[in-house]
């Protein structure tokens, strides 16, 4: 409602009651009656143009109208934008009328069986056969056939261990064994042909019977069906250079796991079942998962590894292996490899260590002294992986890259 006073003060304003009511945003004759009421003598306003005044200027005038308009438009803007604030402030201030406290929302499940889980197990890079002399290593780690032996032998042991005494929930319904390739140390370097012990053809039948002695350890203790898949490393080809052409056929790491399997077989163990593959890349799949499982040295991916070490390789090439086995119509989740005896997760999958540990190879190229560990991969059957373990397989014994951490400093009290 538009005030008297303010009719009055347009109209001594404007001069003219058609400018006045324009102004006020009011009606010509509202504005005359109004005035009228107000005032009968003001029917001519004070400053009213004489007779002989040029009339108002209709564009003048229509400015002005529009002006009035968009005044009013932006009060009402305004008073919505206050009314909004005070009712976010009115919310925000509600939300202190009761204390706070910590709430957790726990959503029920949509089944009671909560879902399968299976086992992966890598075991790469074994080495058996090669000999690593620990007064050349400064003490920090040794290998031979004895210490193979062992370690191959914990690496199931604890593995049969994680699965049964430290698992919760129900047993796992399947273990893969995925053996990586590099089984036997080989003669591919003149140093190795003049080192190992024992020799190549006896490497070959003992590190499968040593497998096969692990896997009846698992089939004994967890009783769920095994499957085996077994890729050629480069350790155990027959040439010095390596080849492309029957990669496989000429894998003495193959023809190990033909003793494993036949070690198997020999004794009656059933629900193991081995597969084989005439190509660098294994496939397989754990319920809807599929993986591919390569040795390492076939990833594409060499050069310098600079002071990042082994990664930038390992991830180069497990992005080529996907990238490979995408465009090849093979959908992949998940790889695993070894070669750079390196225990690493990658965007794209794990690549696993060795059971040789630290060697004199390694240490002349000051590779990453890793000990001598691999991989235990719990698989779920909706989720995917959902737990990683590194298997660490030394003892104190076998140097000292397995007896602790180095003391450093002596305790205070000693030194006092």
């Amino acid at each position: 409602m538009i005030a008297d006073n303010e009719i009055l003060d347009a109209y001594s304003r404007f001069g003219s009651k058609r400018a006045a009511a324009a102004a006020l945003g009011m009606k010509r004759s509202t504005f005359r009656d109004r005035l009228t009421r107000l005032s009968p003598e003001t029917r001519a306003a004070p400053n009213a143009p004489k007779e002989d005044a040029k009339p108002e200027d209709p564009v003048a005038f229509r400015r002005l109208r529009d002006e009035n308009s968009g005044l009013r438009a932006r009060m009402a803007d305004l008073e919505r934008r206050v009314i909004d604030a005070e009712d976010i402030r009115s919310s925000v201030l509600g939300l202190m009328d009761k204390p706070l406290k910590p709430r957790i929302v726990i959503p029920a499940r949509g089944a009671l069986h909560g879902g399968g889980r299976s086992v992966i197990l890598h075991l790469t890079d074994v080495h058996y056969g090669e000999t690593v002399n620990i007064d050349e290593m400064d003490g920090v780690n040794s290998y031979g056939a004895k210490i193979a032996r062992a370690r191959i032998g914990r690496f199931f042991s604890r593995a049969a261990s994680l699965c049964t005494e430290h698992w919760s929930g129900p047993p796992p319904e399947e273990v893969v064994l995925c053996l990586g390739g590099d089984l036997i140390s080989g003669n591919i370097h003149a140093e190795l042909a003049e080192s190992n012990y024992p020799k190549v053809p006896a490497t070959v039948r003992e590190v499968g019977e040593i497998i096969a002695g692990g896997v009846g350890l698992l089939r004994e203790h967890l009783g769920c069906p095994i499957r085996i898949y077994s890729v050629p490393g480069n350790h155990g080809r027959l040439t010095f250079k390596p080849t492309a052409k029957a990669r496989a056929a000429m894998s003495l790491d193959l023809l190990a796991t033909d003793f494993a399997e036949a070690c198997c077989r020999a004794a009656g163990l059933n629900g193991v079942t081995f597969y084989q593959t005439q190509s660098p890349d294994a496939y397989f799949s754990t319920y809807s998962f599929n993986w591919l499982l390569n040795h390492g040295d076939t990833m594409g991916s060499r050069g310098g590894q600079g002071y990042i070490g082994p990664a930038a390789t390992i991830v180069r090439g497990h992005r080529k292996l996907m990238d490979t086995a995408w465009r090849s119509g093979k959908a992949v989740n998940y790889l695993i490899s070894g070669h750079f005896h390196t225990t690493l997760r990658t965007p794209f999958g794990w690549a696993g260590g060795s059971v040789v540990g630290y060697s004199e190879y390694a240490r002349d190229i000051r590779a990453d002294p890793e000990p001598a560990k691999q991989n235990m991969l719990v698989v779920h059957e909706r989720n995917g992986v959902i737990d990683h373990q590194e298997i660490y397989l030394g003892h104190p014994s076998e140097g000292a890259h397995y007896a602790g951490p180095l003391v450093v400093f002596r305790p205070f009290a000693e030194a006092a």
